[in-house]
Order: structure tokens, then C-alpha cells, then sequence
């Protein structure tokens, strides 16, 4: 899930750096209730991302396409090299945004929400051990996680 997160986070990272679309909300940073408004915006943006938005540059995250994904070994106990690719990731868009608050005296960004169904759907091959136990293997994978609650801060 922190994946989830971390995309969810450089999306509102780069749409703060970046001049936004003109369907996208705005809201003034000096208005009274600039974090009621935030909140609204960003729900309204994400729910708009399931096309690109070619105005600024930004591609569809519903689905996320990932091309490969490489996670290393370690050396503890639990060592094994995954790999991944054609990784797939839908659902984003039906996040329901609860809450974000945005500190500009402390530049800090805090998002509260729940998405109902993120499924993943890729191509593994997992070669290593856990403790002795040999795990090798590869094929097709999906994994579908349900009622996921995301605090971002």
C-alpha cells in the first residue's frame, strides 16, 4: 500500500509545481477555508485522471502502468530478488478524499481518504529464501486489496 501512497503523494507534488488544467479546481491560499477548499480540489482532480491530461503533460493513473519493477534481495533472513513487469494498477480514481490540510508554514501536506478497490494485476518471478526455504518462481499475479484507509503526511 505505501506504493499507493507514494504515487498519490507525487501526483499532488507535481500538480502543486505545475500550471493546472483549466477544468481543475483552484483555491486561493489566503482564503479562510483554503483547506475545505484544497480538500474539494484534490478529490475533484483524481477523479478526473482516468484520461490523461495532455493540457499539462499528465498521464491517466487509472490504470497506472508500470513497464517493470525491481526489488533486491537483502541480506536478512528474508532474501529473495522480486521482479515485475506489465504491473497494472487500478482503482486510484475512486479514492474518496476526506480530509487534506496543507501547513505553508511548515510546507507540509497532510491527506486523509479511503480507496474501496486498488487491484494489481502483473508478471513475477521471485528467486531466493526465506530463512531456508527456497522460493523460486514466476507466472501471473493479481492482487486485489479492499478498503484501504490512506493517511499521507
Amino acid at each position: 500500500m505505501n506504493f499507493h501512497i507514494l504515487t498519490l503523494s507525487i501526483l499532488v507534488c507535481s500538480c502543486a509545481c505545475a500550471k493546472l488544467p483549466s477544468n481543475f479546481k483552484k483555491c486561493n491560499r489566503k482564503q479562510s477555508d483554503f483547506n475545505a477548499c484544497f480538500s474539494e480540489a484534490v478529490a475533484h482532480a483524481v477523479k478526473q485522471l482516468n484520461v490523461p491530461v495532455k493540457e499539462v503533460g499528465l498521464p491517466s493513473i487509472d490504470p497506472l502502468v508500470v513497464p517493470s519493477l525491481k526489488i533486491g534481495a537483502g541480506t536478512s533472513a528474508v532474501s529473495f530478488e522480486q521482479s515485475y513487469t506489465n504491473l497494472s494498477l487500478t482503482g486510484f480514481t475512486n479514492v474518496n478524499i476526506e480530509k487534506v490540510e496543507m501547513n505553508f508554514k511548515t510546507n507540509t501536506l497532510s491527506i486523509e481518504g479511503s480507496v474501496p478497490d486498488v487491484v494489481m494485476s502483473f508478471t513475477y518471478d521471485f528467486n531466493g529464501n526465506i530463512l531456508m526455504l527456497p522460493i523460486n518462481g514466476k507466472g501471473p499475479g493479481k492482487i486485489d486489496i479492499s478498503n484501504n484507509f490512506i493517511v499521507c503526511q
